[in-house]
């Protein structure tokens, strides 16, 4: 995914200061969120770059921020894995939820229209 190279310039970012990082991160958010909006329409501006040049920037000062914490390149693949597989799991939950809702609502609806119909 990422070159020891490649991470060990990342790290050299946050080296001063992480807190640096950490602000140029919520920028960079900040920056996406402008990109989402004028893809989406709710605002109009002139954007210097796309929404995936963003994402990358976003990337590199998390990067720069976990190496600053200790992490190692080597462990990065693992603990993505890992996160996806929880992310993966929440979604399915997510989906199951909504489906019981669905159920439900309807399940309630035919309730609501059965004591409609019995007469009084």
């Amino acid at each position: 995914m990422i070159t020891e190279k490649s991470f060990a310039q990342i790290a050299a970012l946050a080296e001063d200061s992480v807190v640096d990082r950490y602000y140029a991160l919520v920028e960079e958010v900040g920056e996406l969120a402008l990109c989402l909006h004028v893809a989406n329409g709710t605002k109009e501006r002139e954007l210097t770059e796309p929404a995936t040049s963003e994402c990358a920037d976003i990337i590199v000062c998390a990067l720069a921020v976990y190496a600053f914490l200790g992490g190692k390149p080597e462990d990065l693949q693992s603990i993505i894995d890992k996160k996806v597989n929880k992310w993966q799991h929440n979604k399915e939950k997510l989906e199951i939820r909504k489906r019981a809702n669905e159920v439900s609502t309807h399940w309630d609806d035919n309730i609501r229209r059965m004591i409609e119909e019995v007469p009084v």
